[in-house]
């Protein structure tokens, strides 16, 4: 049995950000992951401004804009009917390229998410406060007045 104030169960830029987030405070996390690694599947494509700011104050923002498509890719939004196929329509969207606020100098970036990903666990394994478990899964929560326990299972 392991006394720990937090539990967040799954790596993702969520479960990533908030392990981050609570480490800086000092406070003790255990994040589980019941994969043997990050998800490796594309899912979302963009990264706002908002969050790239809170990448920005975790010190990943930088590694986030290098996988990002950049101006070429970013000035229209187009539409196709394949991947490869005939262009038939393109939107001009320039506002991708601008500071939408002059509250944050970070441009949103166009890129996947795990990317985003990647970059965050790299500082998660630096974090002392946080025990990184993949392989583990969360089967059972009991809740008293005075506790909360948590069990966990070692899937390998």
């Amino acid at each position: 049995m392991i006394n720990i104030p937090v539990c967040i169960i799954g790596c993702g830029p969520i479960g990533l950000t908030a392990a981050l987030l609570l480490s800086r405070f000092g406070i003790k996390t255990l994040l589980l992951e019941r994969r043997g690694a990050l998800n490796k599947h594309r899912r979302s494509r963009f990264v706002d401004t908002n969050t790239m700011e809170l990448l920005r104050e975790l010190g990943v923002e930088k590694e986030v804009e290098a996988t990002g498509l950049g101006p070429d890719w970013t000035e229209h939004n187009r539409w196709a009917r394949t991947r490869t196929g005939e262009q038939y329509a393109a939107i001009p969207s320039p506002s991708f390229h601008t500071v939408p606020r002059s509250t944050s100098p970070c441009l949103p970036v166009m890129t996947a998410q795990d990317h985003v990903e990647t970059a965050l666990i790299g500082k998660v394994y630096d974090e002392p406060n946080t025990d990184l478990r993949f392989h583990t899964e969360a089967r059972g929560l009991a809740q008293t007045d005075t506790e909360t326990r948590l069990s966990i299972h070692n899937l390998q």
